[in-house]
């Protein structure tokens, strides 16, 4: 079981999938994570954020699957491009402009390494 505080200040608590997930164990207190939940709210996927990852919400605005760049509209109103690491531009098959995405960018070299739609 792993217990968490939302952004929002909320506490909720996830029964882990397997206890095989890369990084569960090495957790601690305060680490930030972004998490992949299946349909029965299980954690089946886990990313400790630290210090050298940040999270972008925004809407996409433009894909280009052959260059690896994905332009997001930020909060702000402002847009932003990002390349894509090749692990994430798979992900991106079904997902489509005006998706409404969070983006976990690797801030040691600016691209976007995971994402999940809102």
């Amino acid at each position: 079981m792993l217990t968490l505080e939302t952004e929002k200040g909320a506490t909720r608590s996830f029964t882990v999938k397997s206890a095989e997930i890369d990084g569960v164990t090495k957790l601690q207190p305060g680490d930030r994570v972004l998490l992949e939940l299946d349909e029965g709210n299980q954690i089946i996927g886990i990313n400790n954020i630290g210090e050298k990852h940040q999270l972008v919400h925004g809407e996409i605005v433009g894909i280009d699957r052959n260059k690896k760049i994905i332009t997001l509209k930020l909060e702000n109103g402002t847009s932003q491009s990002y390349g894509m690491k090749e692990a994430m531009s798979g992900k991106m098959n079904n997902i489509e402009k005006g998706a409404v995405v969070t983006l976990m960018i690797d801030q040691y070299n600016n691209l976007a390494m995971d994402v999940h739609v809102e």
